[in-house]
């Protein structure tokens, strides 16, 4: 039998406070922003590779350069891309290309209006084999469907009694017979109004939205649906941040708060629940322009102001954000992801990706190092990224462009240990996809929130079902009686570590037994397959 104990400090950037309300309630640990004297949990080591942004190649049509202006996910290997094509003299072209997880496929769109400019704005996928996607043909809104072999025209969109022109920018889709579009219609005084159509698996019903104060240059840029019955869609009027909320029957209309500017715009949303929407754009002033974020809650209209990064020199917007549903890891930093562009210090616009932490405003906004596209003598070329999808919280793709055409970029992670169980007697139950050298991660829990304890070195492991033997010491100490957590993760090159599972477990007394509370994924729950 070994014993295992600590065998390095740890070492940690990031400094989380754990919530602790009630004994279930020790499993949520909530990224709130540390105040003085607050107890705090293990975030991610100096040097932890964390999630990464990677470069994807992307085809351009031949002899065209692309723009990519959206993307949706079903599955890490499931993507849709929709855009735009050129290649002068002929007429803009209307682009959509396939992610299988491995590379990029351009798939034809309906030759309908091939002599016509076309193109797609937005697109939303209920399953690898249903997607819609809008946008605009000749002035007037359009939108296609593809049936996992096909794009195929749908119904033409009723337009608005006296539009001069039409586009549609986004749409999501909670199901295939539900789909909310929105966007803007011009009148012959050019006055714009914002636009929305709802579909029902047959076809487009236009919708009475909302022109606050009378419409300028009213538009709906992006829209979020977490159900049939709400949705969520932002732009704005040429001067404050716009959004719109839609409770299965009718749009109510709001105001976000933009900071010190001039002038101010949403661009994207992403919405968790009914309650929980994450908005992005830019704020403009004299000085330039900078990124802007707000959290809405569209069942109340409640908004919130954040601080978010604005890296470039005097210019740096957010044009899409995604935040993936479903349960979020103790340890997991990544709730939202932003992106959009940046101009360096050289005047060039640049890749700009931020994500948010779940803290409460204004914090929790931080810069990601992401790559820019560069010239063969590696200097950066313009780039800019248009749209994001993550079907989990660290596996996402976004999609843009740069001078040479179409761009994406994929955010992965290393993958840390599947499944968790610790016994009665202290005894640790691995369950491994890939083989791993573990370190069990233990904090203290209290009604003030967690202190980390330190890094108990489990050593190395196979694939599959590993039981360690663990004698409840951390750094030299034996546990005493308390709440704690532990959570298994990989460690990996630099002393870094990957997520992992987590288990919440109380000693009444210091010789045992353990009594486990509660846990994030335990073996019995991988086996089954319910994690």
């Amino acid at each position: 039998m070994s014993i295992h104990t600590i065998t390095r400090p740890p070492r940690f950037a990031q400094l989380r406070r754990a919530g602790l309300g009630g004994v279930l309630a020790v499993l949520a640990v909530l990224a709130l922003a540390p105040t003085a004297g607050a107890a705090t949990v293990v975030g991610r080591p100096p040097g932890s590779p964390g999630p990464s942004w990677s470069i994807t190649p992307t085809p351009n049509p031949p002899g065209a350069t692309g723009d990519l202006r959206a993307v949706s996910c079903t599955a890490a290997n499931a993507c849709t891309a929709v855009g735009t094509s050129a290649s002068f003299p002929h007429p803009v072209q209307a682009l959509a290309e396939r992610w299988n997880g491995a590379s990029w496929t351009i798939q034809p769109t309906n030759p309908a209006f091939s002599s016509s400019n076309t193109l797609f704005n937005g697109v939303s996928c209920t399953s690898a084999s249903s997607c819609l996607a809008v946008g605009e043909v000749s002035g007037f809104a359009v939108s296609e469907l593809w049936n996992g072999k096909t794009w195929n025209l749908l119904p033409a969109l009723l337009k608005p009694g006296p539009a001069v022109f039409s586009t549609l920018n986004s749409v999501s889709c909670t199901s295939a017979s539900n789909c909310m579009a929105v966007g803007s219609w011009s009148d012959s005084s050019n006055i714009q109004h914002t636009l929305a159509y709802l579909w029902n698996g047959s076809f487009w019903a236009l919708q009475a939205t909302q022109d606050p104060f009378g419409a300028i240059f009213d538009t709906l840029n992006s829209v979020s649906c977490p159900s049939a019955t709400s949705c969520l869609a932002v732009g704005g009027n040429g001067k404050s941040p716009l959004y719109e909320s839609w409770n299965g029957s009718r749009w109510s209309a709001g105001f976000g708060i933009a900071n010190n500017s001039t002038g101010a715009s949403f661009a994207g949303t992403s919405c968790t629940s009914a309650t929980a929407c994450s908005v992005v754009g830019e704020n403009f002033n004299l000085a330039g322009e900078f990124t802007l974020a707000n959290l809405i809650n569209p069942t109340g209209l409640g908004v919130s102001f954040f601080t978010t990064p604005s890296p470039g020199k005097n210019s740096s917007l957010l044009g899409a954000v995604s935040c993936p549903a479903g349960p979020v890891a103790a340890r997991d930093l990544l709730r939202c992801i932003a992106v959009g562009k940046d101009n360096d210090f050289a005047g060039t616009f640049v890749t700009l990706a931020e994500f948010y932490d779940g803290a409460s405003p204004p914090g929790g906004w931080s810069t990601m190092t992401i790559p820019t596209p560069t010239s063969s003598s590696g200097t950066p070329i313009a780039a800019s990224l248009n749209g994001i999808s993550c079907p989990a919280a660290t596996d996402c793709i976004a999609v843009g462009s740069d001078t040479a055409g179409t761009l994406a970029e994929q955010l992965t992670t290393v993958s840390g240990p599947h499944a968790l169980s610790i016994t009665r007697q202290g005894k640790v139950i691995a369950l491994l996809r890939k083989p791993r050298t573990l370190e069990l991660l233990v904090s203290k829990l209290g009604p003030r929130g967690g202190r980390l304890l330190g890094a108990v070195a489990l050593g190395s492991h196979p694939k599959g079902r590993s039981q360690i033997d663990w004698n409840l010491h951390v750094a030299g100490r034996r546990l005493a009686a308390g709440t704690y957590m532990a959570e298994l993760v990989t460690v990996l090159a630099g002393g870094a570590t990957s997520d992992g599972p987590a288990v919440t477990f109380k000693l009444d007394y210091p010789s045992g037994p353990i009594r486990v509370l509660s846990s994030t994924c335990s073996v019995a729950a991988a086996t089954s397959g319910r994690c």
